[in-house]
Parts: C-alpha cells; structure tokens; sequence
C-alpha cells in the first residue's frame, strides 16, 4: 500500500501491483476501512439510521402541512 486519499468524496487506497504497475481501489472495498459502528450494533437489523428517520418524519410534517393549506 503506497497511501490513502480521497478524490470525489470517496477514500481510495493506492497500491503497486506485482509488475510494480500503481493501482487504485475504493478504501470499503479493503478491511482497512473502519466498520460503521452504526452498522455493527444494529447487526444488519435496520436500513435507516435515528437521524434520517427523523428527516422523514419532519418532510411528511411538512408534505401534511402543504397539504393542509392548499384547501
């Protein structure tokens, strides 16, 4: 492994081959990226994490109150 970087908002690692050719790949694609700790305590039981279900609640709250006032 030569480095990490990140170009276009994605870590990538960079790397020489076995012909010494410079590679790249996305960091998730390698153990080298850190787990989600999101993802490790749910265990794989919820999509959605507290703070986007949140979002939603307050984009239906303002989807219902459109609506409401359009009457």
């Amino acid at each position: 492994m030569l480095s990490y970087r990140k170009s276009w908002g994605r870590q990538f690692i960079d790397f020489h081959d076995d012909d010494g050719r410079t590679g790249a790949i996305p960091l998730a694609w390698t153990d080298a990226d850190q787990a989600d700790p999101f993802l490790t305590m749910s265990q794989g039981r919820s999509v959605f994490r507290v703070v986007e279900l949140l979002r939603l609640v307050e984009l239906i709250d303002l989807a219902t109150h459109a609506d409401a006032n359009e009457c």
